[in-house]
C-alpha cells in the first residue's frame, strides 16, 4: 500500500504557527478554538491540521471476492435508494458484494440503532448488524451527526470512532474511512457553522486514520459548486453517481469504457435502470434480513408471541445469494 506525505514549509509564520497549535489542542481535546479567532482562519488551521496527518492510499485496498460492509449514517443507508455507488463498483468488479447496514441518524456510539434501549444497546446492534453482514472489508462513513456537539463533542467522537474500529479490528476486517462531504450553504441553515464543526470531525478522523494506518476516502468537497441533494443533507441520484465515480477513483477501480461512457454521458439509460433495480432487490432482500419490519416480535419484548418464527429470518439468505449470482452474471457479459 502506497504511501503518501505532506509536509508543510519548514518556515512557517507566526500565525500558521498558532494556528496549528490552537487545532492540534482542540483536536486533542485540550480546549477549544476561541470564538475570537476568525471563522475562516479556523476553517484553514483545521486543513493545514489535516495535512499533517500522513495520508494512506486507497488504491488496491479492494480485493477480488470481497464483501464490502457499508456502515454509516443517512449518507449510506439512503445508498439504497438509488443503488449507484454499489453499481459502479460491481461494474468494475463484477465479484464485489455488498452489505449495507447504514441507518439513518446514526453515531459512532450506535444511538439511532438503540430501538427501546439506550447507547449500550445501540452499539450491541450495530456488533450485530455487522456480524450478520459477514463481510471482509468495511467502509465507514461517520462525522456528519456527530459534529452538530460542536468543539465540545470532538473528544468523544473520537473516543467512540476508536472504540468501533478495535470491534472491526477483532473481527479481522480491512476497513477505510469516508469522510462525509460539507453541507451545501445554499440549503442548510447556518451552514457555514455547521460545516467549521464538520471539517473539525474529518480532521478528527483523518488523525485516527493516519494512527491506525486507515486508508481514507475523502467526500469532504465533492462538487462543492454543485446541488448533489435534496435539501443540502440528502442525496439525490445524481448525486450518489458521482459519489460512486469519485470513491471508485480514490479506490483505483477500472471502470470499463463501455460502463464509463454510459456512468459519465447517459446516467439514465433504461439498461441501467435494470441492472440498478436487481441490486435495489438484493439490498432490499437483506435490508429485511438484519432490520425485519416485526422485530419486536421476532426479538424485542413480545417475542414470547411470534419468537419462534425468528428462524424464517435463514430463508432470506438464498434469495440474497441467488439475486447476487443474477448481477454478477449481468455485469459480467459487458
Amino acid at each position: 500500500m502506497t504511501t503518501m506525505n505532506h509536509p508543510l514549509p519548514h518556515s512557517p509564520d507566526r500565525s500558521t504557527k498558532i494556528a496549528r497549535f490552537l487545532v492540534s489542542a482542540c483536536i486533542a481535546g485540550t480546549f477549544l478554538l476561541p470564538a475570537w479567532y476568525p471563522p475562516t482562519a479556523r476553517a484553514e488551521a483545521i486543513a493545514a491540521s489535516a495535512n499533517e496527518e500522513e495520508t494512506h492510499s486507497a488504491k488496491g485496498f479492494l480485493k477480488a471476492n470481497d464483501t464490502v460492509a457499508w456502515i454509516g449514517s443517512g449518507f449510506t443507508e439512503r445508498m439504497q435508494q438509488s443503488n449507484w455507488i454499489d453499481l459502479v463498483f460491481t461494474a468494475a468488479d463484477p465479484s464485489l458484494k455488498f452489505r449495507n447496514i447504514g441507518w439513518s441518524g446514526d453515531t459512532v456510539f450506535g444511538d439511532a440503532r438503540g430501538v427501546f434501549g439506550g447507547r449500550e444497546d445501540g452499539f450491541k446492534r450495530l456488533l450485530g448488524d455487522l456480524d450478520k453482514a459477514k463481510a471482509s472489508v468495511a467502509l465507514v462513513c461517520y462525522g456528519e451527526n456527530e459534529c452538530r456537539e460542536g468543539a465540545a463533542g470532538l473528544a468523544a467522537f473520537e473516543a467512540g470512532y476508536r472504540k468501533l474500529l478495535q470491534q472491526l479490528a477483532d473481527r479481522k476486517l480491512r476497513v477505510a474511512l469516508i469522510l462525509p462531504r460539507l453541507f451545501e450553504e445554499a440549503s442548510v441553515p447556518n451552514a457555514r457553522l455547521w460545516n467549521e464543526h464538520l471539517r473539525a470531525y474529518n480532521a478528527t478522523t483523518r488523525k485516527i486514520a493516519s494512527e491506525l494506518k486507515l486508508p481514507v476516502l475523502d467526500l469532504e468537497k465533492l462538487h462543492v459548486e454543485k446541488k448533489l441533494t435534496s435539501d443540502g443533507i440528502y442525496w439525490t441520484p445524481e448525486g450518489y453517481r458521482l459519489a460512486g465515480l469519485e470513491l471508485a477513483q480514490q479506490l483505483g477501480l477500472t471502470i470499463p469504457d463501455s460502463w464509463r461512457k454510459q456512468f459519465d454521458e447517459t446516467p439514465n439509460a433504461a439498461t441501467l435502470a435494470n441492472y440498478r433495480d436487481l441490486i435495489r432487490q438484493k439490498n432490499e432482500w437483506f435490508f429485511h434480513y438484519h432490520r425485519p419490519q416485526n422485530e419486536t416480535y421476532l426479538f424485542l419484548f413480545r417475542k414470547h408471541e411470534q419468537g419462534n418464527n425468528a428462524a424464517e429470518l435463514e430463508r432470506i439468505t438464498p434469495e440474497i445469494q441467488a439475486l447476487e449470482e443474477r448481477i454478477r452474471e449481468a455485469l459480467s457479459t459487458r
